[in-house]
């Protein structure tokens, strides 16, 4: 039996990198204890990123795993869940708005320099289109077609509602990867010439 974690003075951080021995031995009581203060931290990001109407995958996540966190009502085992889901979102990178600029900052450079331009204003717009189509077509995932759906999105008119993007792009997608199977099929075909 554990003789009580005692989360007063505790980090967050603390918390999250508690070894697995002292995690395995946590109470009931401890645990519910432990798990409230990161439920607590992270359903602080989430409010902040709904208030700066943000969103990222971390975000996201949360949100389609259950929503914001709690471990009211919950049995042990659930708690347990719980500390795992939320430690989840508040190790990952996007759970904050600083982690979410610097990962735009990233994204945009290294698009920048295959080719694509994504005006900063519209990152959000664009990374949600993009999030819509991978719940459609997880092949959007696949580095050669990544490129190519991100570069038609960005190339779609200001003028167009989001909705009318996700349903332009769903269509727009077999036509990608059309253009990438015929292109890796000449590929293939020249290739045999320099053998």
């Amino acid at each position: 039996m554990s003789n009580g974690y005692n989360v007063a003075g505790k980090s967050i951080s603390d918390i999250l990198n508690m070894p697995s021995h002292e995690f395995i031995s946590l109470n009931a009581r401890d645990l519910a204890r432990a798990t409230t203060r990161l439920v607590s931290a992270a359903n602080k990001r989430l409010r902040r990123m709904q208030a700066a109407g943000i969103t990222s995958t971390a975000y996201n996540r949360a949100m389609e795993s259950g929503g914001f966190f709690s471990v009211k009502d919950k049995s042990f085992a659930q708690i347990r869940s719980e500390f795992s889901r939320v430690r989840q979102f508040l190790n990952s990178k996007t759970s904050t708005l600083k982690g979410i600029k610097q990962i735009e900052k990233e994204t945009i450079k290294s698009l920048e320099k295959s080719g694509i331009k994504i005006d900063k204003s519209k990152i959000n717009e664009v990374f949600k289109i993009y999030g819509e189509l991978e719940k459609i077509d997880e092949s959007v995932k696949i580095r050669e077609y990544k490129y190519k759906v991100l570069n038609a999105i960005t190339s779609m008119p200001d003028n167009i509602d989001i909705d009318e993007k996700i349903n332009q792009m769903q269509s727009r997608l077999r036509e990608i990867y059309e253009q990438q199977t015929d292109l890796e099929g000449r590929n293939k075909d020249v290739s045999g010439f320099f053998i």
